[in-house]
C-alpha cells in the first residue's frame, strides 16, 4: 500500500523535480489544477502525476481515486531499475 500526496499547482515551490522525487519514493501523486490554466496542466502531465483533477472536482471522487490508487502496491523507480537490470 502506498501513501498519497495531493498537490495543487498554486503551490509556489511545486516543480517537476519535486513531483518526481515523491514518485521515486513510491508516493501516489494527485494533481489539482484550474481548468483554464494550460501551463499548470502541462506541469502535472510532464511530471507524470498518477491522477489529475480540475479545481472544483467532487472531493469524494478525489478520495475514491486516492483509495483506489493507494491500494495497489507500488515500487519506487530505483527499486524498479534494480530489478530490471
Amino acid at each position: 500500500m502506498a501513501d498519497a500526496i495531493t498537490v495543487g499547482t498554486e503551490t509556489p515551490w511545486l516543480s517537476g523535480a519535486t513531483i518526481g522525487g515523491w514518485r521515486d519514493r513510491g508516493f501516489v501523486v494527485i494533481g489539482v489544477f484550474p481548468a483554464t490554466d494550460q501551463p499548470a496542466l502541462e506541469l502535472l502531465c510532464l511530471s507524470s502525476v498518477d491522477q489529475l483533477f480540475t479545481e472544483g472536482a467532487d472531493p469524494l471522487v478525489i478520495l475514491r481515486a486516492i483509495r483506489d490508487l493507494t491500494e495497489v502496491p507500488r515500487l519506487s523507480l530505483s527499486r524498479r531499475a534494480s530489478r530490471s537490470g
